[in-house]
């Protein structure tokens, strides 16, 4: 599933008005590649923002060996021992990634992980 955002009034002091959010289906095609996110001047053709690349680099290396772990079920003590860290480092490391990702729990946050493509595929 992809979206566009259309900006397609602005008042006079320049502030969005009225805006068209569109959704669609990506069918996967060979030789077919869907660029990701990109917010588009369309007045200049400008890209104005593009985040996608960051996404991989939105938690560090450890933080997403914790997000795979707890991807696998794994409690905070079990990850502690598998990583030989202590579970004040693991608690610690859980809440940074959920502030990282904008969410409350493991479960919205293996989603919102899992949606951006930082989960590995096993």
């Amino acid at each position: 599933m992809r979206h566009r955002l259309l900006y397609l009034s602005t008042t006079a002091d320049g502030n969005v008005w009225l805006v068209l959010c569109l959704y669609y289906i990506v069918y996967t095609h060979p030789g077919f590649d869907v660029p990701h996110g990109v917010i588009i001047n369309s007045k200049t053709g400008e890209v104005i923002d593009n985040r996608q690349h960051q996404l991989d680099k939105l938690l560090t290396t450890r933080e997403k060996e914790i997000i795979q772990l707890i991807n696998f079920g794994m409690k905070s003590k079990e990850i502690a021992d598998e990583l030989s860290l202590s579970i004040h480092t693991i608690n610690r490391h859980r809440q940074n990634i959920f502030h990282k990702l904008g969410v409350d729990n493991a479960i919205e946050a293996i989603r919102v992980a899992n949606n951006i493509g930082l989960l590995q595929s096993t």
